[in-house]
């Protein structure tokens, strides 16, 4: 098949600039000439013609994708191909068109956009697990330097020493946060900002109740003093009859927070208790 480029707009005449190629099966090769009279543009109609000359190229790529010849005006004809190379040529057209129509979003669902080629993923993440009570995991090169029987402390960055994870649980006699932290999860915050490690008092930025929304008995706080930014998890489970209080902490430099927050909270969205859950007995 051949596909002749005629007509005298800019676009079409722009299109011709492009040297001739030598088209392999599948394979598109095109490269300006360096005569083109668009060089000798300038402003707007430059930036115009510019964006017609890509349009006609990728109308060009794709054309020749399928396993057309492109024939500029002026070029002979191109020669009849021979039967075993229609067929080629037949079937090529048959595997693209096919894979175009498995990315049509009329026929597949949008992929998430985390997940589009790969990109934009967060670190992979092992999950820890804390007095047989909870689980949360931590981005792969989060590095363990401490472990209790009741806790972990991760460093996030070799070379920034503020930059840190901590986990820890215990018993204790009260049975929800309410009870355990105060009913109002902002008067909770208020208070605690007055307790940050390395840096004293701090400015509550923001105080959620279940911030996954999942039912759990969890308070998560949002803190920035002029040295360190943390998100901090509070969260009450049981283990049998007993009570356990969860607390989960990420903290970094300040200026470091814009470039972790949706790490910090996708790692806060990882803690999930270890309790059965509970199951209703049968009625009569």
């Amino acid at each position: 098949q051949a596909i002749f480029l005629q007509g005298g707009s800019a676009a079409w005449q722009a299109s011709a600039q492009l040297c001739h190629c030598s088209v392999a099966e599948g394979m598109a090769l095109a490269a300006p000439c360096q005569s083109s009279g668009l060089l000798r543009r300038s402003g707007k109609g430059r930036a115009r013609a510019g964006a017609r000359v890509a349009i006609a190229s990728a109308a060009l790529v794709l054309t020749l994708r399928l396993g057309a010849t492109v024939v500029m005006p002026g070029a002979p004809a191109p020669a009849q191909p021979s039967a075993q190379a229609q067929q080629s040529r037949q079937a090529s057209r048959r595997v693209f068109a096919g894979m175009l129509l498995a990315a049509s979003p009329l026929t597949a669902s949008p992929a998430p956009a985390k997940a589009i080629l790969g990109l934009f993923e967060g670190p992979p993440m092992v999950p820890y697990t804390v007095f047989d009570a909870f689980n949360i995991s931590a981005p792969a090169d989060f590095k363990t330097f401490e472990t209790q029987p009741n806790s972990i402390r991760w460093r996030g960055d070799k070379i920034q020493p503020l930059e840190q994870m901590s986990a820890g649980a215990k018993v204790v006699k009260y049975s929800d946060l309410a009870t355990a932290l105060g009913s109002n999860a902002t008067e909770v915050g208020e208070r605690l900002s007055s307790k940050r490690p390395w840096g004293g008092n701090a400015t509550l930025v923001e105080a959620v109740v279940d911030p996954t929304g999942q039912g759990l008995d969890v308070y998560q706080f949002e803190f920035q003093s002029e040295k360190l930014h943390e998100l901090v998890l509070f969260g009450l489970v049981h283990r049998g009859s007993e009570n356990i209080l969860c607390n989960v902490a990420v903290r970094t430099p300040s200026l470091l927070w814009e470039g972790r927050k949706d790490l910090f909270k996708d790692i806060l969205a990882t803690f999930k208790s270890l309790e059965a859950p509970k199951v209703e007995a049968p009625k009569a």
